[in-house]
């Protein structure tokens, strides 16, 4: 595992949560300002996959498994973005973070102004 000491000092930050394509032009504009490149990776396992993985989890997680299979669909048919995806179906929590770090590494996960949610004229379109 890659400790939090091993990124800072790769340069790496990463921000772990639902993020979908209709958020990623205000995390472009941070970046933007900052001068630094953005990476974007969505993990998408299979549907069944994505189920079993929460509906096992504990404490005040999702598990319904509805609300689960909406937020699923809403990860589907990305566009542009569908190049950002990466399918954990098979995959460990330390295989997912390696795989992921390898590929921002290699510039396979970079966005670029034209994988954007808002199209020329300002107004937003959907994935």
């Amino acid at each position: 595992m890659i400790s939090h000491r091993t990124l800072r000092d790769r340069g790496v930050l990463i921000c772990d949560g639902v993020v979908g394509p209709w958020f990623i032009d205000l995390f472009r504009e941070t970046a933007q300002a900052q001068a630094l490149p953005l990476s974007y990776v969505i993990l998408r396992p299979d549907q069944q996959t994505t189920l079993e993985r929460a509906t096992s989890r504990a404490d005040d997680a999702l598990t319904d498994p509805e609300p689960i299979r909406s937020l699923h669909g809403q990860f589907t048919d990305l566009g542009v973005f569908e190049a950002h995806v990466l399918d954990s179906s098979s995959l460990s929590a330390e295989a997912t973070a390696s795989s992921i770090l390898q590929g921002v590494a290699a510039g396979a996960y970079l966005l670029h102004r034209s994988d954007s949610t808002t199209d020329t004229n300002g107004s937003n379109r959907t994935p």
